[in-house]
């Protein structure tokens, strides 16, 4: 009877560990993913992969007067969007005939910028910054001066305010050869939908990664006559007849004896 309550004991201690050690594991994966989902984004603020491609669109909204006019800069993690001062009906239908943009919305991220100043009676063109992979998880907001510019190249010409940006006096990816900008703005404001969904993606890869690796080491040790089945310590089980492991009291070899894994090894 007393055997068979420490028998118990000692298989609930080694559960509440595995499940302490699966949590800790798990925070782990979070804090990494949401340190890789903002270092991405940084990476694509540089601008190193706009290097690869751009493309360039002139946008007019559809259900709202006045229409604001935008024009898109796209590439792999990257949307700029610069947006215009309203038109009328007149103006958007002498707009579409002339530019032939695309009318649909706003990108989410690009309809709700900070105010102008309180001194700024009429509305003002913004640009607004994204970046992140698989979604937007971050940007930065420009207020401009009224101006004819439909490009977001030259919209950095006429910056009055900005919101969350960080400005580096540096990129390092010039050393490389590569033709970006002599300094990088990294964007400071997080987007909830894109930053959790994208570290929820980037903590399950991370998490598939350790899963993998772990798998890997423990059919290397079983290969080798050593417990690492699930996770195991590592000791060696040559001599070892039992079902489980002395060391750690995990099975070995999937339930096989240590005696079994040795001749597998073998």
């Amino acid at each position: 009877m007393g055997k068979t309550t420490r028998t118990r004991r000692d298989g609930g201690e080694r559960r509440r560990e595995r499940a302490v050690g699966v949590a800790w594991r798990v925070c782990a994966c979070l804090c990494l993913g949401l340190a890789v989902t903002w270092v991405s984004a940084w990476v694509f603020a540089s601008g190193v992969v706009e290097v690869f491609g751009i493309k360039e669109q002139l946008l007019i909204e559809r259900d709202r007067l006045p229409a604001r006019v935008a024009s898109l800069r796209m590439s792999f993690g990257t949307t700029r969007v610069v947006c215009f001062l309203g038109v009328d009906a007149s103006g958007r239908e002498q707009l579409i005939q002339e530019h032939q943009p695309e009318v649909k919305e706003l990108p989410s991220f690009a309809r709700h910028v900070k105010p102008p100043p309180p001194d700024v009676d009429e509305e003002i063109p913004c640009a607004v910054h994204a970046f992140g992979w698989p979604l937007r998880a971050s940007k930065f907001e420009l207020l401009l001066s009224p101006s004819q510019t439909i490009s977001p190249d030259q919209a950095a010409d006429w910056v009055t305010e900005t919101h969350g940006r960080l400005e580096i006096a540096y990129n390092p990816w010039q050393k490389l050869g590569l033709k970006v900008a002599d300094s990088m703005w990294l964007p400071l404001l997080p987007l909830w939908r894109g930053l959790i969904a994208n570290t929820l993606f980037y903590a399950l890869l991370l998490w598939l990664l350790h899963r993998g690796f772990v798998r890997l080491r423990g059919w290397r040790r079983s290969r080798r006559g050593r417990c690492g089945w699930r996770g195991g310590c590592g000791y060696d089980l040559s001599g070892s007849v039992g079902e489980v492991c002395p060391e750690c009291g995990r099975p070995v070899g999937g339930g096989g004896g240590g005696k079994a894994t040795a001749e597998l090894a073998g």
